[in-house]
């Protein structure tokens, strides 16, 4: 069963990278329309990867092989993903 929390963090990030959509209105849509249990993680997550990206795209392109631009945006959001808490978020064991 997926995390609601991390799911509705990658809608936002992914209706903003594809749709080009205000944060805080792809924000407020599908926190309303999910439900999440913690929206603050939420905004959190997506907030800080949003804030973080040209570091988080820097970093992730040291470990690819390929040119980042050449990752499919549902891929490298969820890298972004991943790599915003792990360096980010203390409360997020590093598993």
């Amino acid at each position: 069963m997926p995390d609601i929390n991390r799911q509705c963090a990658y809608y936002i990030l992914r209706d903003v990278e594809e749709n080009k959509s205000y944060s805080n209105v792809a924000a407020n849509l599908h926190i309303n329309r999910q439900r999440p249990s913690s929206a603050p993680f939420v905004r959190e997550l997506a907030y800080g990867v949003l804030r973080n990206k040209l570091y988080l795209d820097y970093i992730i392109s040291k470990y690819i092989e390929t040119a980042i631009t050449k990752l499919r945006p549902p891929e490298l959001i969820l890298l972004r993903m991943g790599l915003y808490q792990i360096i980010y978020m203390d409360s997020v064991p590093e598993y």
